[in-house]
């Protein structure tokens, strides 16, 4: 499966984040999505499902670090709950970046998988400070 590239959205100075406006920001979520991140930049996720049945229905997000010159690296996993939001970030590019890029996959453990996780979405903000 291709890695989907996450729109890096300008959030401009000292501004505000509407969460109401999701349908103008926000893209759908793929299990392998990707963004360019000069280390302002902050990933949120909408996760619109109400709850479920135990656990089901939040989403797992795993942000890879990339390797130092020991080989040490670590994967950074956290849930965002059902009718929940989660925001990540910003990265440090010299811990984060692979090819400038910060690689991000999400799992869904509702049955239904990705056809399901689809209608959660995804925007990131670039802020600056």
């Amino acid at each position: 499966m291709a890695i989907t590239p996450i729109v890096v959205r300008d959030g401009g100075f000292q501004t505000s984040l509407v969460f109401t406006e999701i349908d103008t920001v926000a893209q759908p979520i793929t299990e392998e999505m990707s963004f360019v991140n000069d280390g302002y930049s902050v990933l949120f996720i909408w996760n619109p499902f109400p709850p479920g049945i135990g656990e089901e229905n939040d989403i797992l997000v795993s942000v890879t670090q990339i390797e130092d010159n020991a080989g040490r690296g670590n994967v950074y996993e956290a849930v965002v709950p059902h009718a929940g939001y989660g925001s990540f970030g910003p990265y440090r590019p010299i811990w984060w970046n692979s090819g400038g890029i910060v690689n991000v996959n999400f799992t869904f453990a509702a049955t239904g998988g990705l056809e399901v996780l689809a209608d959660a979405r995804v925007w990131v903000t670039k802020f600056q400070f």
